[in-house]
């Protein structure tokens, strides 16, 4: 997961974007996507806005 961390914004956010859907997973995409940057910061804040899960809204925020 780290490695995506590590790629470009665009190569990156699609496929940490999907990996938001595997419960297990949605928190160490979620510290990659912070270590976008700031190409992170705009998904991060629609997924703390709009995810239905308390605890992936509450991990946005802490990244």
């Amino acid at each position: 997961m780290s490695l995506l961390g590590d790629m470009q914004a665009d190569e990156a956010l699609p496929k940490l974007k999907e990996v938001l859907k595997d419960r297990d997973l949605a928190k160490q995409a979620l510290i990659a996507m912070g270590n976008l940057g700031k190409d992170g910061i705009p998904l991060l804040i629609d997924i703390m806005n709009s995810s239905p899960q308390v605890e992936i809204q509450a991990a946005a925020q802490k990244d």
